[in-house]
């Protein structure tokens, strides 16, 4: 308790000292305006958008051209909508005009170089400065509380890959651990009987509220209590980075606790969260403006991040695609912030058919299929260099020939003319990861 209240008072303004950031700052303010109704909400983020706007005229050789190119100035954006007016910034952008993209007022050597995981086949490099970093990581904390955290209490986090653990061998990173009251485990090493067993120590040992992590790895953890009849029980699962499957996060739930599912990108963090009501995700609309425009295949996600002045991402498309194409208002857990279904996958995550058609990897092979099949633990599509499909499934005792027979007549007129197989193995030496991530979908190269 001690640590915790300690937590909660000093801890992220000791860390703010330490780092150069504004977390707590920031924090507070989102606190307090993520309550405002939806019209105050909305000024405020037209006068963010406003300032953003002539920052990136005047000092952003990328935005200048792509202003004078479609004849507009600042001036031309009298609302939230008119944003629209300008063409989105994607990730080709991105790879061509890096240079271009960063501020020419921005000191670049006291900015965070990151890059995404180029899961869609196209990894992309980018700038976040203070500013930047303190907004967003204020951002997810808000987000976190949608889901019932509060500041101070005790979490742990399951993720990270073998470079991480260079990261957290520093004194600063120790030190920012015990300041915000969390511990951590590596995602990398869950990869065998004993992995699972040190992360489950870990946990009985330092007692989390919350656990956060890859959506997938949190998945494998509750699988592998549920298989030892084993069990942990904390306040609330903060997944992310990977789509979650109703099938994994109704194993988690049994398992640790209330899912609050989480939705950021490398380049814009704090995007959007799943609250207690668990009907939808909360856009977290202080720091960003999220638009869902069409594309060729659905609804793409659009998104701004105000805060960004080293290197701005205005209307960046980060191609990823929308459940749906409503943002819609009005929830039962009280929040007053706008919502979306949720998210449906990468664009990447597309697969074409001979008759021109084209269909997304989660949607057509995702959760609701296996509410009505037993015994999958993990599944997963690979796109052969010969146009077919084989559908990964990883399965457990409970699976059953009947169960196939679903699952082969779903397929069938799903996929029509396309064609396909099942493997099944009841090890998941079939799944392939990437960057420690799982990987849904796979394209044979």
């Amino acid at each position: 308790m001690l640590r915790e209240y300690f937590a909660r008072i000093f801890g992220i303004k000791i860390v703010d000292f330490l780092k150069g950031t504004e977390i707590n700052k920031y924090y507070h303010f989102y606190s307090k305006i993520m309550n405002w109704d939806r019209k105050a909400l909305e000024e405020y983020q037209y006068i963010k958008l406003r300032q953003l706007l002539h920052h990136a005229y005047k000092n952003v050789p990328f935005y200048t051209k792509r202003f004078d190119e479609n004849n507009l100035t600042p001036d031309s954006f009298k609302s939230l909508t008119d944003l629209q007016k300008l063409p989105p910034l994607t990730r080709t952008d991105m790879q061509k005009c890096i240079k271009e993209l960063i501020s020419l007022n921005a000191n670049i050597s006291k900015c965070i170089k990151d890059s995404s995981s180029g899961s869609t086949g196209q990894p992309v490099i980018f700038y976040h400065d203070m500013l930047t970093e303190s907004t967003g990581i204020a951002s997810g904390m808000v987000g976190w509380s949608l889901g019932g955290w509060k500041n101070g209490e005790k979490h742990m986090y399951i993720w990270g890959n073998p470079s991480s653990l260079d990261k957290w061998k520093r004194p600063s990173s120790k030190i920012k651990k015990f300041l915000l009251n969390y511990e951590r485990f590596p995602a990398f090493h869950l990869n065998t009987e004993e992995g699972f067993k040190n992360l489950h120590e870990k946990v009985i040992h330092f007692k989390p509220l919350y656990l956060d992590g890859y959506s997938h790895s949190i998945y494998k953890y509750a699988l592998y209590l549920a298989k030892n009849n084993l069990s942990y029980a904390c306040k609330g699962v903060f997944t992310t980075a990977e789509k979650l499957y109703p099938y994994q996060k109704d194993l988690i739930q049994k398992s640790l606790g209330k899912v609050h599912d989480s939705y950021g990108c490398s380049e814009i963090n704090g995007i959007a969260n799943e609250c207690s009501s668990q009907d939808g995700y909360h856009l977290l609309t202080f720091h960003i403006i999220f638009e869902i425009n069409s594309s060729r295949n659905g609804p793409a996600v659009t998104v701004t991040d105000l805060n960004n002045y080293s290197f701005p991402f205005i209307r960046y498309q980060n191609s990823d695609l929308c459940m749906g194409n409503k943002i819609y208002y009005g929830c039962s857990c009280g929040s007053k912030l706008p919502k979306i279904e949720g998210i449906l996958g990468r664009e990447s995550d597309i697969v074409e058919n001979d008759n021109g058609g084209f269909f997304a990897v989660p949607s057509f092979l995702g959760g609701k299929i296996f509410q009505n099949i037993k015994g999958v633990e993990f599944h997963q599509v690979i796109a052969k260099k010969d146009n077919s499909i084989q559908v990964n499934l990883v399965v457990n005792q409970e699976f059953q020939d009947s169960d196939k027979r679903v699952l082969e007549k779903y397929l069938a007129e799903y996929l029509d003319t396309i064609k396909w197989e099942i493997k099944i193995s009841d090890s998941t030496d079939i799944l392939v990861f990437q960057s420690n991530k799982f990987k849904i979908f796979l394209k044979e190269q």
